[in-house]
């Protein structure tokens, strides 16, 4: 059953467009609720393609988001709160993990900044699109692309209400304090302007201070012009 179940979602996640993408997450929801209970390995299969997903096809990114939401949501309503349960702690422990992860991506872009082609991430006025576009900032090497794209997935989350403002704020302290400034800044970047934004980013607050602390950093060893780019951008959005 598992086994199928796995190619059930993995095969729809594959065909997902957004014209077709109701009939696409109909059969997602159905295949999990058929689910039994404390099945957490098909559970943790389905976070982690959903994951790869976003770290792969960049221009599914929101669809991939709204799969987990409503999905999230159908577990919810439904008379099975230990599946719901599960799915929700295993896609907070997926993102907690990556933000985790001490392979820095300022470390790895560092090394290959030179002779590179390079690409940023830019979001439309309407904060709900975000797309990887030409840019003289960010290297465009498939590590550093896919840690972006994952970050931009955990800010659809965020945006679906699927992690709270305060999980926000807290994600982004430790990134800064682990100077990991490019998936604070892209986190912070598509907060701006937003309703979690406002409450993050309130004058003398907290989270605000943090942000502001990164200016600090400009002349730590080993931060690279770009990073030093990225964050003055950043700083600039908030003021």
């Amino acid at each position: 059953m598992s086994n199928v179940t796995i190619k059930i979602i993995r095969s729809n996640l594959n065909k997902i467009t957004e014209s077709n993408k109701e009939k696409i997450i109909l059969e997602i929801k159905k295949a999990i609720r058929a689910i039994e209970v404390e099945q957490e390995n098909i559970f943790a299969s389905i976070v982690e393609i959903l994951f790869s997903k976003s770290m792969t096809d960049d221009k599914f990114i929101d669809l991939y988001a709204e799969v987990c939401h409503e999905v999230t949501m159908d577990l919810f309503r439904s008379e099975n709160k230990v599946n719901f349960t599960t799915f929700y702690t295993l896609l907070i422990k997926k993102y907690q993990s990556f933000f985790e992860d001490d392979e820095t991506i300022e470390g790895e872009a560092g090394s290959m900044v030179r002779n590179m082609s390079f690409s940023s991430i830019n979001k439309s006025e309407s904060n709900d699109t975000v797309s990887i576009q030409s840019s003289p900032l960010v290297p465009s090497t498939p590590v550093v692309l896919q840690k972006n794209r994952c970050t931009i997935f955990i800010t659809k989350l965020i945006h679906k209400g699927f992690i709270n403002p305060p999980t926000v704020g807290v994600i982004i302290k430790d990134l800064i304090k682990k100077r990991k400034f490019e998936s604070a800044c892209i986190i912070i970047n598509n907060t701006v302007g937003t309703d979690i934004g406002t409450i993050l980013f309130r004058e003398n607050g907290d989270v605000l201070k943090y942000v502001k602390s990164m200016k600090e950093h400009f002349n730590d060893p080993g931060l690279t012009k770009r990073i030093r780019f990225i964050i003055e951008d950043t700083l600039k959005l908030i003021e």
